[in-house]
């Protein structure tokens, strides 16, 4: 992974979203485009220098995107932990030169993330313009690796944008989108469910994307599919490529299949996700199937608010887009 695309609104959740994104960043060693799209009015008359308007704007905007950044990552970089290991259960990939506690007992070790926190490389980037036109343009521009974003944004108004603006970008950008509930309690991704539809044979790169988030969480990875046909033999059957596809592209990981009668589809992600006290739920995007259902109003208020769950989303091959591209703004490393 090289470069994360975090968009904010300064509200708590994408502060969340961007503490997340230098955390992941520490450990792919990824850089950081910080994106704040803004759509205010103009206060020029004269429509020959509504450029030079917006220009100037952006420029203010970006300012107190920079310090953004830089409050965020010194805040993150207080945070750090002290494992006392006994000495045989050293991982044989720590240096050799870990210090031992005065007694002897156990062997001290600090981890890196203050220190790998404070080098992360972020771009901050302010546009004006409305949020998902922003986010996906920028995308097309800086190429990223990855999306990650708040579900929901500060105060009634802006959740509802910013949930809209999440559909948007989920179901047209054209790399992962990681969506982070607002409120959810930050914990480590130990357990990932993958819900796909296995009849529609997921895409290579979809796949090389969960892989690499896998492993990078070093998460275990569990994958649902769901099926309403009454001869479970029949429908392994229909599946055998895609069995075939995972075990290719899933090569480095142990993982499991689970197969589930279900006539509702959220709700039986949803159950499942709760049964296997997932971290992460991942899902690839497929014409008239669960996703687009998942994604209707009434279920996405009731999955989202009861489950609580990040969403991976992985991107639809079907879709395409190429938007305008964005100017590049100056790096800050604080």
């Amino acid at each position: 992974m090289h470069t994360i695309l975090v968009p904010v609104d300064y509200s708590l959740g994408s502060r969340r979203a961007l503490t997340f994104a230098i955390d992941l960043a520490r450990l792919s060693q990824a850089s950081i485009v910080l994106l704040h799209a803004f759509h205010e009015p103009l206060s020029t008359g004269n429509a020959f220098r509504v450029d030079e308007a917006i220009a100037q704007l952006e420029k203010e905007k970006n300012q107190v995107l920079e310090e953004f950044a830089r409050e965020v990552q010194s805040d993150t970089a207080k945070n750090f932990s002290l494992k006392f290991i006994r000495p045989q259960n050293v991982a044989p990939d720590l240096p050799a030169n870990q210090p031992l506690t005065k007694s002897g007992n156990h062997v001290l070790v600090s981890d890196t993330i203050a220190a790998g926190k404070a080098t992360v490389k972020i771009n901050c980037v302010s546009k004006f313009s409305l949020a998902a036109e922003a986010i996906l343009a920028a995308a097309a521009n800086y190429k990223p690796d990855l999306i990650i974003m708040s579900m929901r944004g500060a105060g009634a108004v802006s959740q509802a944008v910013m949930g809209s603006t999440v559909s948007e970008v989920i179901q047209s950008a054209r790399v992962p989108v990681l969506a982070l509930p607002a409120v959810a309690p930050s914990k480590p991704i130990r357990n990932i469910v993958f819900a796909s539809d296995l009849t529609h044979l997921p895409e290579a790169f979809s796949l090389r994307s969960l892989q690499q988030i896998t492993g990078l969480f070093n998460a275990h990875l569990q994958v649902l599919h769901l099926y309403q046909d009454n001869n479970p033999k029949a429908e392994q059957t229909k599946v055998l490529k895609a069995l075939e596809l995972l075990d290719e592209q899933l090569h480095d990981l142990d993982f499991e299949v689970h197969f589930r009668q279900e006539a509702d589809i959220a709700t039986g992600i949803q159950q499942f996700a709760q049964e296997q006290q997932a971290d992460l739920l991942a899902l690839v995007p497929h014409r008239h199937t669960f996703l687009e259902i998942l994604f209707r109003k009434s279920v996405t208020g009731q999955f989202t608010q009861k489950a609580n769950l990040p969403l991976f989303i992985l991107p639809d091959p079907n879709k395409s887009h190429t938007p305008e591209p964005l100017p590049v703004r100056k790096a800050v490393n604080n």
